[in-house]
């Protein structure tokens, strides 16, 4: 279900950037390494020949895991991925990106909610009176799920003991986006980490795409979801050189008790005079937006991510 990377995969690296806008100057007191960290971070592509110490990979596993989460229960699984075969997959499965299977280090965030039910069934909560919600009776296809009941084997959903439960409840669409909070949550933690370490990092969203077989090679169960990847590496001197992205003002971005609407005179100022930085829009786009438009929102691989995702919220919901 792929797209023809030779037509469809998009070229990242020649991507317009927003224009960028000068930033206020620092405050004294908040002039420390974390804010000049964070203010300075840019995704990078390329990477040395050289592999992550594992007492590295160690401390970045760490910072990742102290993350904030829902109820401390950790809705998401690390899955690193360092066989080079293994990585050359992935580099065509997520939209034919050459850099990734020269990664040394790839982490796949994947939103976890099989451990915990899991947990459940192993433990007879979906079978209690009343399961999944307080005060109160669980109405038959109510609770967290839907359905007459759920018929899971223990142990990441493999077949060999399975549990019937009448009116249990089952993971639902919030619990995704729970578990997806969580692991995005870690994921920048994880990227933050490596950054001060001196490594560089680059969010792949395509691990959203080609969901059924991403399924099969991560051997993800029903309630895991892949939701973010990243490439991990030591960046290389170009790299390091290479001018930071710019980004849009912060009076468009960051809004005062409730949203705020651009208003129609205001999107040049926005987008800025040259967004493409004098590169040409592509075929048939007279302006940014248009350019944009057939860029990234209607190309292909944003199609098969839509019909990927589509294919795991059935998937989530037992369909």
């Amino acid at each position: 279900m792929r797209p023809s990377p030779a037509l469809e995969a998009p070229n990242r690296e020649a991507e317009p950037d927003p224009p960028a806008h000068p930033d206020p100057p620092a405050h004294p007191a908040l002039d420390n390494q974390t804010i000049e960290l964070l203010l300075s971070r840019k995704s990078i592509r390329d990477y040395e020949d050289r592999p992550v110490p594992e007492e590295v990979k160690d401390l970045v596993l760490a910072s990742a895991m102290r993350s904030a989460t829902a109820g401390n229960m950790m809705l998401y699984q690390i899955i690193e991925v360092e066989d080079k075969r293994r990585r050359e997959a992935l580099s065509h499965s997520c939209d034919e990106q050459p850099f990734i299977a020269k990664a040394p280090w790839i982490l796949v965030f994947v939103a976890d909610f099989q451990r915990w039910y899991d947990y459940f069934v192993h433990t007879g909560a979906p079978a209690m009176e009343g399961a999944g919600r307080s005060g109160g009776d669980l109405p038959a296809g109510g609770g967290v799920g839907e359905g007459e009941g759920v018929n899971v084997g223990v142990g990441g959903g493999i077949p060999g003991t399975p549990v019937t439960s009448r009116n249990a409840p089952t993971p639902s669409e919030s619990d995704l986006f729970l578990a997806m909070s969580d692991a995005l949550i870690a994921a920048q933690s994880a990227a933050t980490a490596a950054e001060a370490l001196g490594l560089g990092s680059c969010y792949i969203g395509d691990i959203m795409e080609n969901y059924e077989e991403q399924r099969e090679f991560f051997s993800l169960p029903p309630w895991a979801f892949p939701v973010a990847m990243l490439t991990i590496g030591w960046p290389t001197q170009a790299q390091k050189q290479r001018k930071q992205p710019g980004r849009f003002d912060r009076k468009f971005i960051v809004a005062k008790e409730r949203y705020r609407f651009i208003k129609p005179e205001e999107y040049d100022e926005l987008f800025g005079s040259s967004p493409t930085k004098g590169a040409p829009f592509l075929p048939g786009a007279a302006n940014y937006g248009q350019h944009v438009w057939k860029k990234k929102f209607s190309n292909a691989f944003m199609d098969e991510m839509r019909r990927s995702v589509r294919a795991a919220l059935e998937s989530w919901r037992g369909q």
